[in-house]
């Protein structure tokens, strides 16, 4: 169940044995191996949805299953449109199929959703604009549990797959006509640039680049997705926008965070960034939360993001205490009879001129109608 209410029911998954044998017999299924990877799972949105009557047979990946079950008082119904939903993402397959070499080399596959053609020409191209090689390395987890970057290649590597991601779900979603903004999917789409920006800075770039990698997309998914063709000129401007207006606030949050997490490790034992200094740097340095948790756990930090919230829920309610609500009352020698605009069939110009009779302080303004 997806929760108290909404599609549920059974559900399978396909799993791929990339031992050279491939004769595990499901031993190595949802072990954490790279050995056997999950290359679909079935969610329930084509069977059922829960109510207080009903039933109706389900299908998974077209395959028979149980009849529906009562859960507490609902029973099931069936939805009003029935699919199979198989989960099977696209780069999940195209990283078997690509890493296999069309299922003929198991013993040397490498399977990543990295290692394919789908993210290969955005790569290439951080490349040639760092100056920086990739080298498919993965961060592993440190003594606390925390997986971050060890070392300098780490985070190039890390940063490389951030910002192949962050590019192609900016532009799909630009094209499809969502900007970045401060509200809602919109907001989901800012942080998500600025994080690739700040990304950006591991590979040394300190001036807009995202424009240049939207060419790239757009010349490689184009055919699959002609809007990015159709629409690169707004998603160039765009994704330009709202770099530079963000670089010019990134490197001293940068700086100030990085001063905060060096001081906390060297001089004293926390191990957390303080709701407060978070406040801080979002309130007055406009530095989003997110990167502040993000540089923190390259530093091997957390964030005290319960303080942030409740420092954040003062601020709000200071603001809505400080809000005064000011009511507008008409002039006593407001006309009662109904005013009518002539503008869009009469055009006044020359010695028409209003007389004033009335100014309510700075909130109204009362005229004769005589120019009517």
């Amino acid at each position: 169940m997806m929760g108290e209410t909404g599609p549920c029911g059974p559900c399978s998954e396909l799993h791929v044995d990339l031992t050279p044998a491939g004769d595990t017999k499901g031993r190595l299924v949802n072990q954490g191996t790279a050995e056997c990877i999950e290359i679909s799972g079935t969610s329930s949105l084509s069977s059922s949805t829960p109510s207080r009557m009903g039933q109706q047979k389900q299908r998974r990946w077209l395959c028979p299953m149980p009849k529906p079950e009562s859960r507490g008082d609902r029973f099931l119904v069936p939805l009003p449109a029935k699919h199979v939903d198989t989960g099977m993402g696209f780069e999940r397959i195209t990283s078997i199929i690509q890493g296999t070499k069309n299922f003929t080399d198991f013993a040397n596959a490498k399977i990543s959703n990295y290692e394919t053609d789908v993210c290969r020409p955005i790569f290439d191209e951080l490349e040639k604009m760092s100056g920086k090689g990739y080298t498919s390395t993965l961060p592993q987890p440190n003594a606390q549990g925390a997986i971050v970057p060890a070392n300098a290649q780490e985070a190039v590597d890390s940063a490389v797959r951030g910002i192949a991601d962050h590019i192609r779900t900016l532009s799909f979603a630009v094209a499809d006509g969502i900007q970045p903004g401060n509200a809602e999917r919109n907001y989901v789409l800012r942080r998500i640039l600025r994080r690739a920006v700040k990304y950006g800075r591991t590979l040394g770039f300190h001036e807009p680049f995202f424009d240049k990698l939207a060419e790239v997309l757009a010349q490689h998914m184009g055919d699959v997705c002609p809007e990015l063709r159709t629409k690169l000129k707004l998603i160039k401007e765009t994704l330009q926008r709202e770099e530079e207006s963000f670089n010019r606030t990134l490197d001293k949050g940068i700086a100030l965070v990085e001063a905060e997490a060096t001081r906390l490790i060297l001089q004293t034992t926390e191990t957390k960034i303080s709701g407060a200094f978070a406040f801080r740097m979002y309130d007055e340095q406009g530095f989003p939360l997110d990167l502040t948790e993000l540089m923190a756990r390259e530093r091997g930090l957390a964030v005290d993001v319960d303080g942030f919230k409740q420092l954040m829920e003062q601020q709000k309610t200071r603001a809505r205490a400080a809000q005064k609500k000011t009511v507008i009352e008409l002039s006593e020698i407001e006309t009662k009879e109904p005013t009518h605009f002539l503008g869009y069939d009469h055009d006044h110009i020359g010695a028409d001129v209003a007389e004033v009779l009335n100014v309510k302080g700075k909130t109204a303004v009362i005229l004769n109608n005589s120019v009517l």
